[in-house]
């Protein structure tokens, strides 16, 4: 059984809404069901997960790593960094060579 179509405001919500918001709050504020924002998301070729400042598990802060690449670019090794911005190593090591975090 088909629902009711979407609208161009609702997709525009629903692209400004997905990287920062779950699709159970994304159908809360457009008025939706989480299962129709899951599948109108995956048809516009949009990802619901989050990554950065928006990720469940993230420990320190957008503007934390980028400080960090900027010292980095400016000579700075990471085990000084680490130590000036109280960030564990491994982890800086791995957000100075985006192994596991994308940039926004």
């Amino acid at each position: 059984m088909a629902g009711r179509a979407w609208t161009r405001d609702e997709d525009r919500r629903l692209r400004d809404l997905a990287p920062r918001l779950s699709s159970a709050d994304i159908a809360l504020q457009i008025g939706r069901s989480p299962d129709s924002v899951k599948h109108r998301a995956r048809a516009l070729g949009l990802s619901l997960a989050k990554f950065g400042d928006a990720h469940p598990m993230t420990r320190y802060t957008e503007s934390a790593i980028e400080n960090a690449r900027q010292l980095h670019d400016q000579g700075f090794g990471p085990r000084w960094i680490a130590r000036r911005l109280q960030i564990n190593e491994n982890t800086l090591r791995s957000a100075l060579y985006y192994q596991q975090r994308r940039r926004a």
